[in-house]
């Protein structure tokens, strides 16, 4: 068995790995089309590209470039139609040998969106939801467009943007019939309209305003609607590709320069308000506070400031386990400081929810989405199991999404995570949440890699099912049901795939070493990219109803006893609420789209 764990020799020798990996790509016939990685190895990688498992080489319409850093890159110019396909890049060096694929894609606009649906209605406002499109033309949506029209107007007005399968439309005339129509926005372009809402007519002057739940009342904040909009005249049919290329260009990541992936970020012993700005709170744990920052300096970036109190055992151990790695899907730490006994801990800002939150907020999703997120976080571990750390805390709310509108995520909160030496670990003490423990840790036997592996198949079983497969009425039961591997399969949705039920047999075994390993996991057939596999995952469509209960009741456990010392709150607490800018990644993308069609 290959036990993945990296150790350097005495010349500092490693096998490759990547630090990004290539992701699916969409394009424009006739545009060029890149696919990038980063790797790394001593000796450097040598890295050979492939397409349908036909080796790729520099000529005709194929460009490879390579940099200094290991950063690799092959574009594909003036693309055809038929340069769609799966995409394999291979690293190689003495050591071993490391593969990531990726699909390229023709992109396109979206498929018409649902017919709207008005629920609710006052004298001025209009509460209406839709389905999303069947299909978004390889390219995630970034927003939608509203419009609304009166009997009689010689033309459709657009109302709103906004990011969610919802909106609340204000402004409108008293006692006056409407209409309204959808319609979604990608990078490639505006789909077709959506089919016309049944008339409505809003009530007359001084109806009572429309009660909204506050779960609705959530979705509305963080689908921040957008103020501008393009003339109502425009036309999706006609709306040319470089129309909104401005939303794309505003849904990257920042990029962080070269300088900043290299250096180890030093924990420096100075007071952070002299160099930051500490905004609202936005979570409160057991030990620690999260705070939205932004530099004094006057750069525009987002932040969070993590404060833990330096008598807690985590707080130096998160840093030393964040302070050097830079991988695409793992929280990026920025800035560290230590003052006044306390830690303070400055990452990046992520604009979305945790998994489970963000895909309730959903009628429904597939396995083609769950198994995409579980690949990210064993992409995720594999990086760290190369560096000779376990992270041992896969919670729901440790898997973070990106953003609102794509299905990226990032790996957070590594208080627990540890260094280890060898592929079974070393012991440690039962602490944690008990349903997500490894049966070697709730028996106080040696944790290593295969605890992460079992994690993975906890969090996978969640995502199949809605529900925590070992989780008792009581931690005593639960330990027992880990102990024994005694869940519930007829808990999995009935129409799980088989591929996806192997896999989690394959991982949740009781014998550590009977487990996958991470590289093992990864060459399993349930993430193939093949149409055909793909084809089957999508075609597992789920209900949200069981993941909504999960979460909810998840979020109310962690809540009970998650007050954070006094001492933190006094010197540092501001008291919980959603920032202003909450979503303005998303509000950037509809501002953007506005500013581009005056």
């Amino acid at each position: 068995m290959n036990n993945q764990l990296n150790t350097l020799n005495v010349s500092g020798s490693f096998p490759p790995i990547f630090k990004e990996k290539i992701k699916d790509q969409a394009y424009h016939v006739g545009d060029s089309c890149s696919l990038r990685v980063h790797v790394i190895g001593n000796p450097r990688p040598t890295v050979s590209w492939y397409r349908n498992e036909e080796l790729l080489t520099d000529g005709g319409r194929v460009r490879t470039t390579k940099g200094d850093d290991g950063r690799h890159t092959i574009t594909i110019l003036s693309t055809k139609p038929n340069d769609f396909g799966v995409y394999k890049c291979v690293a190689r060096n003495r050591f071993g040998t490391v593969t990531c694929r990726a699909r390229m894609l023709c992109g396109d606009h979206p498929t018409r969106p649902g017919r709207p649906h008005v629920t609710k209605i006052s004298d001025r406002e209009a509460f209406m939801i839709w389905e999303e499109p069947d299909s978004d033309g390889n390219s995630h949506i970034l927003a939608y467009k509203l419009d609304w029209h009166r009997p009689g107007d010689e033309r459709w007005t657009t109302a709103t943007y906004c990011i969610d399968e919802c909106a609340l439309i204000k402004g409108l005339k008293v006692d006056t019939s409407y209409r309204f129509r959808v319609s979604a926005v990608n990078a490639f372009g505006i789909s077709p309209y959506s089919w016309a809402s049944v008339e409505i007519r809003t009530k007359k002057k001084g109806a009572s305003a429309i009660d909204i739940d506050d779960e609705t009342k959530r979705i509305l904040l963080r689908s921040r609607q957008a103020t501008h909009a393009p003339s109502p005249d425009s036309s999706p049919a006609a709306s040319p590709h470089g129309s909104t290329e401005n939303i794309a260009q505003a849904c990257e990541e920042e990029t962080p320069k070269k300088d900043e992936l290299l250096r180890e970020v030093h924990l420096q012993e100075i007071d952070p308000a002299n160099f930051l700005e500490f905004a609202n709170e936005v979570w409160r744990g057991r030990f620690t506070l999260i705070r939205n920052v932004k530099p004094k300096s006057g750069k525009k970036v987002k932040r969070v400031a993590k404060i833990i109190p330096n008598s807690s055992e985590d707080a130096l151990r998160e840093y030393e386990m964040l302070k050097d790695i830079r991988q695409q899907r793992i929280i990026r730490l920025h800035e560290a400081y230590l003052w006044n006994d306390f830690v303070f801990l400055v990452s990046e800002k992520l604009y979305g929810e945790n998994v489970a939150r963000s895909m309730s907020l959903k009628n429904k999703y597939n396995e083609h989405q769950v198994s995409s997120i579980v690949k990210q976080v064993l992409d995720a571990l594999q990086f760290l199991h190369h560096r000779g750390i376990v992270h041992l805390n896969l919670q729901p709310d440790n898997v973070i999404m990106q953003s609102r509108r794509r299905l990226d995520i990032k790996l957070i909160d590594f208080g627990r995570a540890r260094k280890i030496s060898n592929y079974d670990g070393e012991k440690i003490d039962r602490d944690g949440t008990a349903e997500f423990m490894a049966p070697e840790k709730v028996q106080r036997d040696p944790v290593g890699v295969p605890a992460d592996i079992w994690g993975v198949g906890v969090f996978t079983f969640i995502r199949l099912s809605g529900v925590s497969p070992f989780r008792g009425e009581t931690d005593q039961e639960t330990f027992s049901n880990i102990t024994h591997v005694r869940y519930d399969a007829h808990s999995l949705y009935h129409n799980v795939t088989k591929y996806a039920l192997k896999f989690l047999y394959q991982i949740l075994k009781r014998n550590a070493r009977s487990r996958l390993t991470t590289d093992e996991c990864l060459d399993h057939r349930w993430f193939q990219l093949n149409a055909p596999m793909i084809k089957v995952r999508k075609s597992a469509v789920f209900s949200t109803d069981k993941l909504k209960t999960f979460e909810e009741d998840y979020i109310k456990r962690r809540m009970v006893g998650s007050s954070p010392p006094d001492a933190l709150l006094r010197a540092y607490g501001a008291g919980l609420s959603f920032s202003s800018d909450e979503e303005e990644e998303e509000t950037w993308a509809t501002r953007r789209f506005s500013l581009a069609n005056p």
